[in-house]
């Protein structure tokens, strides 16, 4: 976690900052994907197109949301924030600053949006 108050720095430079390290894991992750062969695949945009087209004929006005329909079939459980704040708490006391913990956290959280029918293939 980036703890962005208490800072002189500007909101722009708060946000760069962010952006920054959450690109970067993205970036991580694509890395990891490519190694164990699980890049996202025509799979996802099928089933995320078939969703799309759904949530369109039922709910023309409605916007779509796209984090949603990754969510569809596999909800965020209840308990996630606890469960977050004990993964920092003990990392925390094993020595480790908020920005150890974030790129482990963010890798975690973006891994587990991707349902098995989109990393087949």
């Amino acid at each position: 976690m980036i703890h962005l108050e208490d800072s002189p720095l500007s909101e722009t430079v708060h946000h760069e900052r962010l952006r920054a390290l959450i690109a970067g894991q993205l970036d991580d992750m694509q890395l990891v994907c490519q190694d164990h062969k699980v890049l996202i695949n025509a799979n996802y945009l099928v089933a995320l197109f078939q969703s799309a087209l759904r949530h369109l004929a039922d709910e023309i006005c409605e916007p779509f949301h796209y984090v949603k329909a990754t969510r569809a079939y596999n909800a965020v459980p209840s308990s996630l924030a606890a469960h977050l704040a004990h993964y920092e708490e003990i990392g925390m006391q094993s020595g480790f600053c908020h920005e150890d913990l974030a790129p482990s956290i963010a890798s975690a959280l973006v891994m587990d949006h991707y349902i098995p029918v989109m990393l087949s293939g």
